[in-house]
């Protein structure tokens, strides 16, 4: 067998302490046998044997057994404090190298074993936090919970559990807890339960306790088996909710089913129940009823700019303000959005339902003030009569609906009452709807242009962008037959964003092909400035296009700024610092506009041409127009007299130093290539020759 190192190292021990002792051995046999001379020879090197066989055994030791002991000792010593790591400092074969790899062996499995023994100790800790978790979640629950023994014996029970079977339930039998609850509805229960959950897997019932056992409880209980995984059964789990609720949630619940949440009125399933009960009473009583359909204008406008909670707001002040202005006996729903409904009863005459439409609508006219902003809420009503126009409840709804869609026709704002007439009308409205959508999809609609010419030099310094419908035929529609519906229809924002862009393209086109700055003025309805986004879509269509900004300019109606001055203000602001110039049109219509006229951000009045056509005849139109003239000179803003058609008007409004003329007597609106022409040729300048000579 193969020596181990550890031996090879004693061996070699062992010789160097015989070559100390034969040294000695030498000294003593010199002594005997050699004369003094070479003794004396011998003495003076044998020291030297013997002092370096002595170093190289206590070197040797020191090497071979001393170090590796002591650095395999001092390793050791340190196996706790590094977290039981121990890497042997001896790499030699012998003994003491197998004993540090033994060692080393023995802390990483040690680790090993703590390691998994921390995970599992983390482990448990998890599963402890989640059964506490567990337990207190089964504990508040609002079901029944209990765990029962093999033999019925309650071994756990939630708080909910003890408060219907008793406090002191643990511990106690199933059997005897539940007769004392549902003395009527015992069997026994448990012999019931254990022939079910011999055959199938969960046992279910329902049961409701005594009139006289407080509390009241209907319960629906479950029972299934605990099976554990090797497979014995270890206890019952019984759960049970309650279903009793009690009057206070059945009422609550009634009136959810029947009410408004946000307003507290009727909603449309009530409504309707109520309207087919005083239908009824009419067939008894020979009386009338009245239906108001009730939609307020402009709500979603203010709805989106302002936000839903402003939008509520209005929505319960508007409730509180009609419920005002009816009878007790008379019923008010909001039917949804911004629809309500209204059923007048027992009436003498229809001119009643006149009456109280009127008074709503100076109700609900006062303004409503939000975050510190004064809104007005404006209404268009519907009115139908029953017996007259009607007695089903369907059918009077529909009427009312019609009737307030022709209101809103009309102007808004106002009321209608149903005529069969309307029926019609709203047909062929809805037919008018189709043809507009399917022109714009097919691109029917183009954009022509009326010159505005300067009075001072004759020259055209802008033109107005109007809209014409020209069908596959070639004939130009007029913008009365398809405006006001754009207007009113889901249509408005994309066709108004297709007329901005075409707009600015014609004034890029005249830029380039005039190399003269030459204004287009583009018509922007309130739906469309009050639109979410409607800013930040006129900046990308100026992006896209890569006109000026100042060549473009949008008019809009005095009227908006009354509707919502604040959100108007804030709107033509950002578009005013994308470089946009603005213009009011139809100035001088409004009767509130000249105390806001200093705060809005505009550049231009366009005075409206119902004062225009009768001057210089007609002396109040004079002194308006004069007014509106001067007081915008005052404020720096450029006028515009729309409606300029007969030479004694320019001269007129020439006197006054007004700034530019629009209309017929210079031009008609032209097509885009006879628009170029005109402005090209200068076809203006003779005609303004001509009536300033005259």
């Amino acid at each position: 067998m193969r020596k181990s190192l550890l031996s090879k190292k004693i061996t070699l021990m062992t010789i160097l302490i015989g070559v100390l002792c034969s040294s000695v051995m030498v000294f003593i046999l010199s002594r005997i046998f050699f004369d003094e001379k070479d003794l004396h020879s011998l003495l003076i090197i044998l020291p030297f044997i013997i002092l370096t066989s002595v170093i190289v055994c206590l070197v040797s030791l020191r090497f071979l057994f001393v170090n590796p002991v002591r650095r395999l000792t001092d390793e050791s010593k340190n196996i706790s404090e590094n977290d039981w790591k121990f890497i042997s400092p001896v790499t030699s074969d012998d003994e003491i190298g197998v004993l540090g790899n033994i060692i080393e062996s023995m802390s990483r499995k040690l680790r090993e074993v703590l390691s998994s023994h921390d995970k599992n100790i983390k482990r448990l800790d998890s599963v402890n936090q989640s059964l506490s978790k567990m337990n207190s979640i089964v504990d508040n629950s609002q079901d029944l919970t209990a765990v029962l023994s093999p033999d019925w014996e309650i071994t756990y029970a939630n708080k909910n559990f003890l408060n219907t079977f008793g406090e002191n339930a643990i511990d106690s039998n199933f059997d005897d807890c539940y007769r004392d609850k549902f003395p009527d509805e015992f069997e026994p229960l448990t012999k019931i339960i254990t022939e079910k959950l011999a055959t199938e897997s969960l046992w279910e019932s329902e049961v409701k306790s005594a009139d006289n056992v407080v509390p009241i409880c209907e319960l629906f209980q479950t029972v299934y088996k605990y099976i554990d995984e090797s497979g014995d059964f270890v206890s019952y789990i019984y759960s049970a909710q309650n279903t009793f609720q009690g009057s206070e949630h059945n009422e609550k619940m009634a009136w959810l089913a029947y009410y408004d949440h946000l307003t507290g009125l009727q909603n449309r399933t009530y409504f309707k129940n109520q309207l087919e009960k005083e239908l009824l009473s009419v067939k008894r009583e020979d009386s009338l009823i009245a239906l108001l359909y009730l939609d307020l204008d402009n709500f979603k406008m203010i709805n989106d700019s302002m936000g839903h909670e402003a939008g509520d707001q209005l929505l319960i002040t508007a409730a509180e303000r009609l419920t005002k202005c009816l009878r007790e006996e008379d019923s008010i729903a909001r039917l949804g959005g911004d629809e309500f409904a209204i059923i007048l009863t027992g009436i003498d005459a229809v001119h009643y339902a006149s009456i109280v439409a009127n008074k709503i609508i100076r109700a609900l006219n006062q303004p409503v003030y939000i975050d510190g902003q004064g809104l007005s809420i404006k209404a268009s009503l519907g009115i139908t009569i029953a017996p007259q126009d009607g007695m089903g409840s369907a059918e009077l709804m529909k009427n009312a609906d019609v009737a307030m869609y022709e209101a809103k026709q009309k102007g808004k704002n106002s009321f209608r009452f149903f005529t069969p007439d309307m029926d019609r009308n709203v047909a062929n409205r809805v037919q008018k709807e189709h043809e507009i959508q399917s022109a714009f999809e097919n691109q029917e609609f183009i954009l022509y242009y009326q010159p505005k010419v300067n009075v001072r030099t004759g020259e055209v310094d802008s033109a107005e962008a109007l809209v014409r419908w020209q069908s596959p035929d070639g004939k130009i529609r007029a913008p009365v037959e398809f405006i006001d519906i754009i207007e009113n229809g889901d249509l408005i924002i994309p066709f108004g964003l297709w007329v901005i862009r075409s707009g600015c393209q014609q004034a890029k086109t005249l830029y380039k092909s005039l190399r003269r700055r030459i204004l287009i003025s583009v018509n922007v309805s309130p739906r469309q400035l009050m639109a979410p986004g409607f800013v930040s879509s006129v900046e990308n269509v100026i992006k896209e296009v890569g006109v000026d900004p100042s060549l473009i300019e949008l008019e809009i109606t005095e009227s908006l700024f009354m509707d919502n001055l604040s959100q108007t203000i804030e709107h033509l602001s950002a578009l005013r610092a994308l470089g946009l110039r603005i213009s009011v049109d139809d100035f001088g219509t409004g009767f509130s506009s000249l105390s806001y006229l200093k705060r809005l951000p505009i550049d231009q009045l366009k005075i409206d041409r119902s004062f225009i056509m009768d001057i210089p005849g007609d002396e109040e139109d004079c002194v308006i127009t004069e007014l509106i003239i001067t007081m915008a000179q005052r404020l720096s803003l450029e006028v515009v007299a729309e409606g300029v058609e007969t030479k004694e008007q320019f001269q007129y409004l020439q006197g006054m130093d007004c700034d530019l003329i629009q209309g017929y007597l210079f031009s008609k609106p032209l097509p885009p290539d006879e628009f170029m022409v005109y402005v090209f040729n200068g076809v203006q300048k003779s005609i303004f020759n001509q009536n300033c000579s005259g």
